[in-house]
Formats: C-alpha cells, structure tokens, sequence
C-alpha cells in the first residue's frame, strides 16, 4: 500500500496518514476480539452446563453489546476525526486526510463488531465452520457494494449497474 501512495497527487500525506490511520485502527480492533472471545466462554460454558436458555441470553447480550461498541466506535471516529491526527502531527494536508477517512474506518466497525461477535458466539456452540464463511460472505458483498458505489458515477453521465 505504501509503494502505492507514490502513484497518489500527495504521496507524503498520503503515506503519512496512513501510518495513522494503521495505528487508530489497530487501537480500535483490540475491542471487538475481546468481546468474542467472552461471548465464545459464556455460550460454551452455559452449553456445557446444558443450560441452552442461558446460552441464548448471553448471545444475545454480547450481539448487542457488539452493536453499541460499533456505534460508539463510529462516534468516536467521527467526533475525533481532526483532534486525533493532531496528536501525530500538525500538517493540514495529512489532517484533512486523515479527518476524511476516520469516519469511514467507524463505519466499517458498525458491521464488524457484531460479525466478530457472532463469529464467537459460533466458536462457543462448536460451529466454527460456519464462522469461518461469514468474513469471507461479507467480504465478497462489501466489494460488490464499493465497486457499484465507484463506479456509478460515470463521465458521460450513465448510470452504471452491478
């Protein structure tokens, strides 16, 4: 990626911003692991006590929880967006890069918190196979949806369809 900022109008910026944007986001993704991994320990615990009920309730309460730690993620990248960048360097043009970006990082964490989520509630039902596919389904689709998102605006003024 960093040999591909050259190519960019501003490759300093460019590669400068990423470095932050590559530390926000690995600060950002320590909480939705943590999250799976707690939900993967109650639901196989409860299973292992044959309580299925409380094995569904605590599903349950860490999808949600995955929920509201996106949200709150998103707001925290919206509502830091210049503040943060600021705390690596005072260059406007690395700043407005990185305000531009965060934003969009949170709103990845919308879909990632609770796909990370139920990825450990399927560890913790010992149906981590099933686990395994969701990353890669949801991949595929987020893809599908960016490129139709690039590409419809064309120059000759068409619509194009994906």
């Amino acid at each position: 990626m960093i040999l591909l900022c050259r190519l960019l109008i501003n490759p300093r910026a460019t590669a400068a911003s990423m470095g932050i944007l590559i530390q926000t986001t690995s600060l950002i993704y320590i909480f939705p692991p943590s999250v799976s991994f707690s939900v993967s320990t109650r639901v196989g615990n409860e299973l292992g006590a044959r309580q299925p009920n409380k094995a569904k309730i605590a599903a349950i309460v860490g999808l949600v929880g995955s929920f509201l730690l996106g949200f709150s993620t998103l707001f925290f990248a919206v509502t830091v967006g210049k503040i943060w960048a600021k705390m690596f360097t005072n260059d406007q043009d690395i700043l407005t890069l990185t305000s531009i970006v965060l934003p969009i990082i949170g709103l990845c964490e919308i879909g990632n918190c609770p796909q990370t989520t139920g990825c450990g509630v399927l560890r913790g039902t010992a149906r981590s196979k099933v686990g395994s596919r969701l990353p890669s389904i949801a991949t595929a689709k987020a893809k599908v949806v960016g490129a139709g998102a690039i590409l419809r605006p064309v120059s000759s003024g068409k619509q194009v369809s994906i």
